[in-house]
């Protein structure tokens, strides 16, 4: 159902209810929220590696055409994720999927919500699946992997080229999932889907391409503002936790083809802001 709102701040919102899923944790588990904090060697991991990216390229390579922030908590599960990001030209060009995450890192259990390129226009949906681990993210299934892959993507809405969209995944006590949606043409979409109950313990705003980069970085392609996760009841910029960036290129070598800006601000628990950058797309 279409609906539109008086301002970008008035949001609609997309509720996925709880259901079991084979090797979900549930949110009722007393070990749930200790699971989140462990698992595989990660780059998402440790305050070292909130220090260590001093700019663009700093962070572990993938090979899958992935690049953007990962934030990793140590304070209790993540609750909530938000993000703005641009639905640019430059994004439909290279067959652009972008927006935020939320996973766990022992499961490989992941809610992605976003936006995918279509003829010109938009689609706004989600993932919900299980992720397995990718060269480079040193076993970390939440990390470098491809965002709304199409084999496992529920589209809910069609937007114009050149819109803002402002995203919110958030988890309840229940367990239940709430996607919220709302684009600069004040236009949202409500639906309502079935989900696993899972704790998650990493956030990302990210982008995924089909394009082939070639050389180095050049260009922005996209930009994310007011990009926060919530654990523990605190809410924070993705500087705020250990957060670390991942860029991408053929080989999985240096210079990155793709990769993320540094973030602004680097400290505080301020809003980030960054940007995705990437080299000109080739054969």
């Amino acid at each position: 159902m279409r609906k539109h709102l008086p301002t970008l701040s008035a949001l609609a919102v997309l509720t996925l209810a709880g259901c079991s899923q084979p090797g979900a944790t549930s949110p009722g588990d007393p070990s749930a929220a200790a699971t989140a904090t462990t698992g595989p060697s990660s780059p998402v991991a440790g305050p070292s590696a909130a220090a260590s990216p001093a700019g663009v390229g700093a962070g572990p390579l993938d090979t899958n055409g992935t690049a953007g922030w990962y934030a990793k908590s140590s304070a209790g599960p993540l609750t909530r994720a938000d993000a703005t990001f641009r639905l640019t030209a430059a994004q439909l060009a290279t067959s652009g999927s972008v927006g935020i995450q939320l996973c766990n890192s022992v499961t490989g259990y992941a809610i992605q919500f976003g936006a995918v390129p279509s003829a010109g226009s938009w689609r706004v949906g989600y993932v919900l699946r299980r992720l397995s681990p990718v060269t480079g993210m040193g076993g970390d299934p939440c990390a470098g992997n491809q965002f709304l892959a199409a084999s496992s993507f529920h589209a809910v809405a069609s937007v114009p080229a050149g819109a803002a969209v402002r995203a919110q995944i958030s988890q309840h006590a229940s367990g239940e999932l709430t996607l919220t949606y709302a684009d600069s043409g004040l236009t949202s979409f409500s639906y309502q889907v079935a989900a696993a109950p899972v704790h998650f313990n990493e956030v990302a705003a990210t982008a995924s391409y089909a394009a082939t980069f070639r050389g180095p970085v050049v260009s922005a392609i996209t930009d994310f503002t007011g990009v926060s996760a919530t654990a523990a009841g605190v809410t924070g910029g993705l500087a705020t936790w250990d957060a670390v960036p991942v860029g991408s290129s053929q080989t999985g070598d240096l210079p990155p083809s793709i990769t993320a800006s540094r973030l602004s601000p680097a400290t505080g628990r301020a809003a980030s802001a960054f940007a995705i950058l990437g080299a000109t797309p080739g054969s």
